[in-house]
């Protein structure tokens, strides 16, 4: 998510855009159950795609994303 998406909703835990996610791996616990969310579940899913097989655990995407309806 980016920041103005987290100013409008935000659940907690760490905060790491997509384009920077690859840089910065090394910031998320490995060994954990992991979810990644975005206003639309998109990003997530690309997210999930990006660090499964790095991580450990098991990583998801919330799907649908944060949209307020």
């Amino acid at each position: 998510r980016e920041q103005a998406e987290r100013l409008v909703s935000n659940i907690g835990g760490l905060h790491i855009p997509l384009k920077e996610l690859s840089l910065r791996l090394d910031e998320i616990p490995g060994g954990k159950d992991i979810v990644f969310y975005c206003a639309s579940g998109k990003r997530s899913a690309e997210a999930a795609r990006l660090v499964k097989g790095k991580l450990g655990g098991k990583i998801y995407s919330l799907d649908g994303g944060m949209k307020i309806h």
